[in-house]
């Protein structure tokens, strides 16, 4: 069986306003200094829950998937260079998708054109998870995709992926793999 995929966006994904709503524990707040095309550059702040960071990394170890970073964080590499090891270690690594400069990345059809891509070279079951390009381009790509096995899945803004999210996702690679 090929390695399977778990494509993963940060905002509203694994960082949230309101984690600590839906996951126990410490959570943190940590500001990041992104340096953007142009020159041009902001702080981004990000809240997330070491639990639920956690709980991702052992999907990823106890199921040996291929982590792809699909998030406005990848430019730069910002997510990998800057923002994960906050996180701690548990989701350190992982491929970045090539975030595109200009208007193209304004909108998320970035991502949906990258995971399919991504699929068209190398078909493999896969997950993506992002609260926002699910619901707008998820029917596309399970679609166009098809019949690769997927599960995609858009939390809630502001609160993030839930223990519901995670074991659902856990589920799914349990019967892939």
């Amino acid at each position: 069986m090929p390695q399977p995929v778990l494509y993963l966006d940060v905002d509203d994904v694994v960082c949230a306003d309101y984690t600590s709503r839906v996951w126990s524990g410490e959570t943190a707040t940590v500001e990041v200094i992104q340096k953007l095309h142009g020159g041009f550059g902001m702080v981004r702040r990000a809240t997330f829950s070491h639990n639920l960071v956690r709980a991702l990394g052992a999907v990823v170890t106890d199921y040996d998937v291929e982590l792809v970073w699909v998030t406005s964080w990848c430019e730069n590499l910002d997510v990998v260079r800057k923002l994960v090891p906050k996180f701690g270690g548990p989701l350190a690594g992982g491929r970045v998708a090539q975030y595109p400069y200009g208007e193209d990345g304004e909108d998320g059809v970035w991502k949906r054109d990258f995971i399919l891509g991504d699929q068209h070279d190398d078909e493999r079951p896969f997950v993506w998870l992002d609260d926002t390009e699910v619901l707008a381009h998820g029917d596309t790509v399970r679609r166009l995709t098809a019949p690769t096995t997927s599960l995609l899945l858009a939390p809630e803004e502001n609160i993030g992926l839930t223990p519901t999210h995670v074991e659902l996702v856990r589920e799914f690679f349990s019967g892939v793999v």
